[in-house]
């Protein structure tokens, strides 16, 4: 069986980070490439970038790009918790190098 949410719908995914108390911002482009959509998370003091990467024709085959001015990582999860995962590490780097 399919799942009901798909965490490769922004507006899924920003629910849920919302939900965990992290703010967004939706960066509003469209991309004529595998980047599907893009979120700054807390633009006011993180800015951490996020972007989904997704394979149009197989929507089961996307991944996710996290991106600081410190590192960027690689995530490919079907789990909003491995992603959140993936921003908490972000964030204690850049709270650790302040």
């Amino acid at each position: 069986m399919e799942p009901k949410n798909k965490l490769y719908t922004r507006s899924y995914a920003i629910k849920r980070l919302n939900e965990v108390k992290f703010k967004t911002k939706i960066v509003d482009i469209q991309y004529n490439d595998a980047r599907y959509w893009t979120i700054i998370l807390n633009p006011d003091n993180h800015n951490i970038f996020i972007t989904c990467y997704l394979n149009r024709e197989n929507k089961q085959d996307f991944y996710f790009k996290l991106h600081s001015s410190r590192n960027t990582i690689n995530i490919k999860t079907k789990s909003m918790l491995i992603l959140i995962e993936g921003v908490n590490n972000l964030i204690s780097e850049i709270d650790a190098s302040c």
